[in-house]
């Protein structure tokens, strides 16, 4: 089970540079996983695409998100409820003053093959309880900066 993030999700959506790599994951290793929340996330880059950015207009956002909304409908992408991972997720925002948002993805990964997250590079293992396949590197002020699995040997 591999599960996918918003960051990741959006460069794909966006045709963003990185899409190579969750394009890859669609293409073999069908389904990839996400929280519902994904969706919300995933919008919300769009809207910032076209509102504030001013990079797509309008007619772009509501197509794309159609796109998206289609990836989770045909089972491309398998959403679960994020109140399946809210406790997790809020524990180990408590312990490293994380936003529940970014480790919703690590909650749900911990039981998964690994998390495929959209940015950065130097991982590191967690000192809480994962798979060992899954690394990852807190940066940027206490935010998640990135989640990559299956460690190199």
């Amino acid at each position: 089970m591999i599960v996918v993030d918003a960051s990741a999700l959006a460069k794909y959506v966006l045709r963003e540079e990185g899409l190579e790599a969750v394009a890859g994951y669609l293409r073999r290793a069908r389904p990839l996983y996400s929280v519902n929340h994904v969706m919300k996330e995933v919008a919300n880059a769009l809207w910032k695409h076209a509102r504030l950015a001013k990079v797509i207009d309008a007619r772009t956002a509501l197509k794309l998100c159609k796109a998206l909304e289609r990836l989770a409908e045909t089972r491309v992408i398998v959403l679960e409820s994020e109140l399946k991972y809210l406790s997790r997720a809020l524990g180990i925002a408590l312990e490293y003053g994380l936003t529940v948002y970014d480790v919703l993805y690590v909650a749900q990964a911990e039981g998964a093959a690994d998390l495929r997250r959209g940015a950065g590079e130097g991982c590191r293992r967690p000192r809480y309880h994962s798979p060992p396949s899954l690394k990852i590197d807190f940066k940027n002020r206490g935010r998640v900066a990135a989640v990559l699995g299956r460690a190199e040997a």
